[in-house]
């Protein structure tokens, strides 16, 4: 592959997220326990891989510490999260998903799916056939990369 050809991919994923963002995975997602951010279901789903210390998941999602703080702050009054002492060394706090943290996020995941599925319904079966290869072959070329 060309440079020409690995900018061009580039460009082009840079502008599929703001797509993909404002016409699939927008939704509202109040519920049960308030409203929820974007960045609070980033953290939750980043938390579903295991635990993290703060610093670690602020890095992850590419927050600074002292937001990351007071939205975990928030979620562990919702009894989503929880802090705990880390086994190794008392000094350290990791930051756990709750079960009811992930009673929450499955309760949101399935009102995102809905709303996608909802937002799909407009499309032809050509175009749902199509883009169901090009997901498949999306995911196939993502397990490759690095």
């Amino acid at each position: 592959m060309s440079s020409e050809d690995a900018e061009y991919i580039a460009e082009e994923l840079f502008h599929l997220f703001p797509v993909i963002g404002k016409k699939l995975l927008r939704v509202q997602l109040d519920g049960a326990m308030g409203r929820l951010s974007r960045l609070h279901l980033a953290a939750m789903l980043t938390l579903l891989e295991g635990d993290l210390t703060v610093s670690e998941l602020a890095r992850r999602l590419v927050v600074p510490k002292s937001q990351m703080t007071r939205l975990i702050d928030h979620l562990v009054r919702l009894n989503i999260l929880a802090r705990q002492p880390d086994a190794r060394d008392r000094r350290v706090i990791n930051i756990s998903l709750t079960d009811n943290g992930r009673a929450v996020l499955e309760e949101y995941r399935q009102v995102v799916k809905r709303s996608i599925r909802d937002k799909l319904s407009h499309l032809t079966p050509s175009d749902l056939a199509e883009l169901a290869v090009l997901l498949a072959k999306l995911k196939e070329i993502g397990a490759k990369l690095p």
